[in-house]
Formats: structure tokens, sequence, C-alpha cells
């Protein structure tokens, strides 16, 4: 919710939280006067600042415009100077040529850069412009905000009155607007729970607030607390009979919102006062999905030691693992095949579907290599590599697929692969510069041996002494390359584009 409606709804929690005897005809009156005050003097602030506003925005034009007008009158006026300049020297250099049997002038060489003039003042004019947009549209903004408070604390007053038609009942649903002008639906209690504010929501439940009242959305008090991590206050409404296992219109109960959340406190305690671990949401995700697909390892060891059921398919045919591995959850899938060894058959069936399509979001800044390699498919590496997939490229991180390993098998193929791989390179390399050495001595040697012929030598014979030579030195190149290959094999110079 955005910060001004909290603002609001935070003077009545306070008048709450500072008279317990709220629902005095004398306390609830005070806090009405109070809350209409602030929003009067939040509505003549408003005012104030929108005023100030659009004469900031007056003057910005006013600037702006002031700012264009003399850019266009200093480009006149270099254009008119350099004209001037250009005229003179004309005359000047026709005049002497009057005077003169030969003409060696060249007017063309004297034309001013007017090119280079006009570029330079129109960059000005759309640096000028850009400043001034950015500065006006920083305003149109403030506006913008300010409007939305407008409204807003007009829609909060109307409800307010509404609270108090309704003889201030504790558990009136307000209707307030978001960021998005989507209405939503809150109690005090909501209110209290949603902001972490555990005094107002004890004196509201003494004041017998409901706890399982919902929002627009399904959500009790419970699921909101339990979502935003506040523990105080999940216990203190669980200890007055919040249901744990409620669900919203999502189908999600405050197990699901605290696992997808990630607060591990909230599910200890959740679990203990009977929440269902494996209760299904509308897409058939259990709590168990959900801490998964966000990588929660934590809360997936206290769900699995706890019971939940690793096997639960949602409506896309997923399970648990299937939600981490999708989500780039490396630690959470390994634990899952920890627990299960017969789920390394599903990871290895996973990883193959990705490799073969190569397109994957998966493979973004990594090879199929570095797939097989963070989930030790030692299988899927072999085949992959008997088809010339390169071990020595790197991912996005610079590391090649032996470094991410952690299988000793797998370790050991990739480090022999690699051995290969830059033997390979060495070779070609090694080829080609020798080829190239052989080419050019011919050549060189076939030109010199025609000129001058070698010691009566037949022009073959030095043709052949001279490739013979050529090629022994590619071989040398090639032994030093391959040297180097063996010296350096780790380290790779090739660069991984990432397949998209």
């Amino acid at each position: 919710m955005i910060d001004f409606m909290k603002n609001e709804f935070e003077i009545i929690l306070q008048g709450i939280e500072e008279n317990p005897s709220i629902y005095s005809n004398n306390t609830t009156t005070r806090i009405a006067n109070e809350l209409q005050e602030y929003n009067s003097r939040r509505s003549s602030e408003i005012n104030e600042s929108s005023e100030s506003i659009h004469h900031k925005m007056q003057l910005l034009d006013e600037n702006y415009n002031r700012e264009t007008q003399l850019l266009s009158e200093n480009y006149g006026r270099k254009i008119q100077s350099l004209n001037y300049q250009y005229n003179s020297k004309l005359l000047q250099e026709l005049h002497n040529n009057a005077n003169s049997s030969k003409s060696n002038y060249d007017s063309r060489h004297a034309i001013p850069d007017y090119d280079w003039e006009y570029e330079r003042y129109n960059n000005s004019l759309k640096d000028s412009e850009a400043k001034f947009n950015m500065e006006f549209k920083k305003y149109e903004n403030e506006l913008r905000e300010l409007e939305q408070e407008r409204c807003s604390i007009k829609h909060i007053m109307h409800e307010c009155n509404q609270w108090k038609k309704h003889g201030f009942d504790i558990n009136y649903i307000f209707k307030v607007q978001d960021d998005s002008n989507h209405t939503k639906e809150y109690t005090l209690l909501h209110f209290a729970a949603n902001f972490g504010d555990i005094n107002v929501t004890k004196l509201l439940l003494e004041g017998g607030a409901g706890v399982d009242i919902k929002d627009q959305n399904g959500n009790t008090s419970l699921h909101l607390s339990a979502s935003n991590g506040y523990i105080d206050i999940v216990e203190l409404l669980v200890k007055e009979g919040s249901d744990p296992n409620v669900v919203n219109k999502d189908g999600n109960t405050s197990l699901h919102l605290a696992a997808a959340n990630g607060h591990i406190d909230i599910i200890e305690l959740l679990v203990k006062e009977g929440s269902d671990l494996n209760v299904v949401n509308k897409d058939g995700n259990t709590s168990l999905h959900l801490a998964a697909a966000n990588g929660h390892i934590d809360i997936i060891e206290l769900l699995v030691k706890k019971g939940s059921d690793l096997n639960v398919v949602n409506k896309d045919g997923n399970t648990p693992l299937h939600s981490a591995f999708y989500n780039n959850c490396t630690k959470v899938v390994k634990y899952l095949i920890g627990k299960e060894p017969s789920m390394k058959e599903v990871v290895e069936h996973l990883v193959r579907c990705v490799v073969e399509d190569r397109a994957h979001t998966l493979l973004k800044g990594r090879t199929p290599l570095h797939l097989a390699a963070i989930y030790d498919c030692t299988e899927v590496a072999e085949s992959l590599l008997k088809k010339w997939e390169n071990p020595l490229l790197k991912d996005t991180n610079g590391k090649t697929p032996r470094e991410l390993a952690t299988d000793e098998s797998l370790i050991q193929l990739f480090g022999e692969a690699e051995i290969k791989q830059q033997e390979y390179n060495a070779t070609k390399w090694g080829l080609v510069s020798g080829g190239s050495t052989a080419v050019l001595g011919i050549a060189a040697t076939t030109i010199f041996a025609t000129v001058f012929t070698i010691g009566f030598l037949p022009i073959v014979g030095a043709v052949a002494a001279a490739t013979t030579l050529a090629l022994a030195v590619g071989g040398t190149t090639y032994m030093i390359l391959k040297l180097s290959a063996k010296i350096e094999r780790i380290e790779c110079e090739e660069t991984y584009i990432c397949r998209t």
C-alpha cells in the first residue's frame, strides 16, 4: 500500500493503541476529529505543493524558450560572421588577381564549414531539450503523486465517515485503493497484521476483532502476517484461534505464503499448530513446491523432515524437484536427489530435454556440458563429448564444465577431454601455421631460383629443398604449440557466446 494511505490508517491504529477504550463515544470521536484535522492539514499542504510545482514548471518553460532563442541568435551571428569573413577574403583575392597575370586562387578552399557549425548548433538544441524534458517529467510525476494523495484523502475520509455511521464497528471493512487503483478491503486487524503492529493487534483482539475475516483476495490477518514474516503476530493470531489451514482465492494457506517468502520460524510455528503440509493451491502447488521454486533450502529441509510429499505433481505435471530445476535452484535439486536417489534419473531426463533444446533459458550463459557438470550427469556428458562438444568453453562466470563438476569420475572425464581438445587445437593451428610457412617458402624460393638458380641446381630441386625446410619449420611450430597446450591445458583462450 502507498505510504500516504498507510499514514492515514496509522493515525487510527495509533489512536487505538493510546486508548484501549476506543469504543467509548468520547475516544472514537476524538480519533475521528484527529483524522479530520490531519486530512485537512495535509490537503492544504498538497495545494501549496501543487501551486509551487506549477510555478516551477512555468519558470522552466520560460527558461527553455529563452535558451533556445539565444542558441538560435548565436548560430545566426556565427553564420553571418563566417559569410563576412569568406566574402572579405574572396574580394581580396579577386583584387589581387586583377593585378596579377596569373591566378592561383581556388575559392573552394576558403568555403566555411557550415555543416560543422550547424551540427554543433543542433546538438546544443538537443541537449537543452533533453534537460527540459527530464525536469518537466519530474514535475509531472510529483503532481501526479499529489493528485493521487488528494483522491486518497477524500476516499479515506469517506470510509471513516462510513465507519462512524456503523458505530465504529471493530470489524468494519475499509475499502482502499493501492498504487494500481485496485480496490482492497481491509479490517483494522488486517492493517495491524500487515504493518506488523503487535500492540494494536492485541488491543483489537481484546476488543473482539474477528481473526478469520477475509480481504478481497481471501486473505485473513494470518495470511498477511505470515507472508510478511511477523512471527509475534502470527503466534498471537494462532493463539486466538486463527485457522492456519484457511485458503485464500488462490488456494494458498498461510504456510504457502510463509514458504514462498522464506520465513522458516513461521513455518515451524504453523507446522506445530497443525498446518497441513500437503495442501495444494489452485495451481496444484504444495508449500514444498513454492519453497523449492524460490530456493529456500532450509525450509525444504524442514518440510521434508516433517513429512512433506516429494512426489506431488502440480497442474503443469511438475514435482518440487521440477520446480527447483526450472528455477535454477541447484542446491535444492541436489538435496532432493540425496533424499530420494531415484530422482537422479528424473534430473538426467530433464538435463537431456534442456540439452536438446539449445535455446532453453537454463542454457543462457552456459553450454550443455556445463549443465551436465552441475548435476553430475555422466552419461549426458559422455554423449556430448562424443559429439565433439568443446569442454574448454567457459560460462559467464569464467568457469569450465570441469570446474563446476563435483563428481570425481566426471572431473576426470572432463580433464581428459580438455587435454584432447587442446591437443586437437594445437594440431589444427600447428598445421595451419606449418602449411602457411610452406606455401610462403615455396613461393619465395621459386622466385629466387627462377632469377638466379642456386649453383646450377635445377629450379625444381631448389623448390623441393625449400619445401622441406618450410615443412620442418611448420612441424617445429606444431610441437611448440602442442607442448604449450599440455603445459596450459587448464586455461582456455576461447570465449563462450551464449546461445539464445
